[in-house]
Parts: C-alpha cells; structure tokens; sequence
C-alpha cells in the first residue's frame, strides 16, 4: 500500500479540527486562547517546555482583517508548563497524550489531552510537526473541559524544541 503524504495527513487533520470545533461550539461555553513555548525534548519522548507569550485575537471586520494582542505571562501575572509524552511512532506519524497547567493569582487549571500528529522535515538540523488533540478532561477553571488543541512545532537535532499551541474549549 502507498504511504500517506503530509498533505493527506493535513486534510485529515484539518477535517477532524472542523467537525471537533462545531461539536463544540453546539455543547456550550466556548474559550479560545493560545500560547507559545520553547523547551526541549528527551529520548525518553518527553517533552518539557515552558509559556513565553499569550495570545488573543479577535475578528474586526473585512476591511481591517484580525488583530493579536500578544503578552508576555510574566505581565499578565501567569505561568503555563506543557508536558508532551510521545506514544507510538511510525515515521512519518505519531501519536502523543500532554497536560498544559497555567497558574496565576493563586489559581492552577490544567487540561489534559491526547492525539496524532506528523513530522516532515524543515532543514538539515530542523523538524516541523503538526499535531491535532482531543481534550479529555481538566481541572481548576477547565474542569470537565472538553474541545481540541492543536500544536505545530519546530525541533531542533540537538532536542530543542519552540511550540505553537491553540486550543478551543467548551466548558
């Protein structure tokens, strides 16, 4: 049989988001944020990383497009830690279960949450992933959270690794 292409993979995932999204946005509260990371990953398949910055967007209108907002945690008083265990490998896919904790003003929340992804590669000393999650539960602010998280991700040779989170929760 002939292998998946990333593009196949990109459709798939891409379907899965959208339906995951209206699935959704139909059961209630719907909380859409996302976080940059940077950290690094052991041959263990661990990987640790650490929030740098937040961001919000928000829709404006045709003739002006979306704006960012972008904050560094430590302004906003928070910090965020993403733990990634990667499962099963058949390069050119994988398939990997994490935890994002964000902690601030004396609160800690956390969601959990599993899926797969796939690597292709970007230079000589660099990887891209791209992976798409199902939440499965949370706590704190999160809890019994349900949605998707989706990760795109560059890896250095050297086990480096800056990550791209955004999530869609429905609490």
């Amino acid at each position: 049989p002939r292998s998946a292409t990333p593009t196949m993979h990109s459709r798939v995932l891409a379907a899965s988001v959208a339906l995951l999204f209206l699935a959704a946005v139909q059961a209630g509260v719907t909380k859409n944020f996302s976080l940059n990371f940077a950290g690094s990953c052991g041959d263990d398949g661990h990987c640790s990383l650490t929030g740098s910055t937040a961001q919000t967007m928000s829709f404006v209108g045709p003739d002006l497009g979306i704006d960012t907002f972008t904050n560094t945690l430590a302004t906003l008083g928070s910090t965020a830690q993403l733990d990634l265990y990667a499962k099963d490998s058949t390069p050119p896919s994988f398939t990997e279960h994490g935890n994002l904790t964000v902690a601030g003003h004396n609160l800690e929340s956390s969601i959990f949450f599993e899926g797969s992804g796939f690597t292709f590669p970007a230079s000589l000393h660099e990887t891209f992933a791209a992976i798409n999650y199902v939440v499965i539960n949370g706590t704190g602010v999160w809890a019994g959270a349900r949605g998707i998280v989706t990760g795109n991700a560059v890896l250095s040779k050297s086990g480096s690794i800056s990550y791209d989170l955004s999530a869609t929760l429905t609490l």
